[in-house]
């Protein structure tokens, strides 16, 4: 098979996707495109991985990234990797009390919400906020409105030629994202702790829910979180999906198991649509 030398990742450039896939894959190409483009770019083994924010420690799962593989099937994640964030504020106001709007990803926005507010109290009156899909295109966009700032890495504040108001902006000294390597398929494992991701759909009956749980608790299998995902219908109604982390590969025999009976291969349980998302290794902080 041909080695694929491009991977794809949040941009434009500085942003902290970006950031981290250099240093994971220093030899590789990267285009920038949105998280639903680059997992859909996967499936056309035009580029080998995707590299997109799956969760802060403030503010919780990325809507996108949950989306995107929500809509979309043969993708797996493959390892995930943990980066500290450090949010700046950036943009030509010669004096913060200047400062009118504040662009930047919501995320970035939800990790500084209080130094906002702070701020906020401080001047007098209320900033808008604009959210866009990255933190350097809020950078980029401070750059010729001196009333604009943006939230964003240093990297991207040098990259651009944009002072940094404000260094380390965001509400908590530890500001952490889990990022998301995707692929095609998924590699044989070579080591142990590994984590394995499921998307369930349950079927809106009272107890469904506790049905799956109670199954995974009967076959020994530790859950390590459990995320709802809404999903409208064109009908007008509301339904959740379910994101479900839990501790193994799926190659072990209660994995095995599991997967079987959510994809539908063997008994079923209430579910209406369930499909393997990764089995991936945690790794620390980079």
């Amino acid at each position: 098979m041909e080695y694929i030398m491009r991977v794809a990742c949040l941009g434009p450039n500085g942003s902290f996707s970006s950031l981290l896939t250099q240093r994971i894959f220093p030899d590789k190409e990267i285009l920038y495109m949105p998280t639903y483009q680059g997992c859909q770019r996967l499936k056309t083994n035009d580029i080998s991985h995707a590299v997109y924010p799956l969760e802060n420690n403030t503010g919780g799962f990325v809507s996108d990234t949950l989306r995107s593989i929500y809509q979309t099937s043969k993708i797996s994640i493959v390892s995930l990797e943990t980066l500290k964030i450090e949010q700046n504020l950036i943009g030509h106001a010669k004096n913060i009390e200047d400062i009118r709007e504040i662009h930047s990803h919501p995320q970035a926005i939800t990790q500084c919400q209080k130094r906002i507010e702070k701020l906020e109290k401080r001047i007098g009156r209320k900033i808008k906020l604009v959210k866009l899909g990255s933190t350097s295109e809020g950078v980029i966009s401070a750059s010729t409105n001196p009333k604009v700032a943006g939230i964003g890495s240093m990297e991207a504040a040098y990259l651009y030629g944009i002072p940094i108001i404000k260094e380390k902006f965001q509400d908590k000294s530890r500001n952490e994202t889990r990022f998301a390597i995707f692929q095609v398929g998924s590699p044989k494992p070579r080591m142990l702790d590994y984590k394995t991701m499921f998307l369930i759909e349950v079927e809106n009956i009272a107890g469904g829910l506790a049905q799956i749980l109670n199954l995974i608790g009967s076959l020994s299998i530790n859950v390590s979180s459990l995320v709802p995902h809404s999903i409208y219908r064109e009908n007008g109604s509301w339904e959740y999906a379910f994101f479900l982390e839990v501790e193994g590969h799926v190659s072990s025999e209660p994995l095995k198991i599991l997967h079987k009976i959510l994809s539908g291969k063997r008994l079923s349980c209430q579910t209406r649509k369930g499909r393997w998302v990764g089995s991936y290794q945690h790794r620390g902080l980079l």
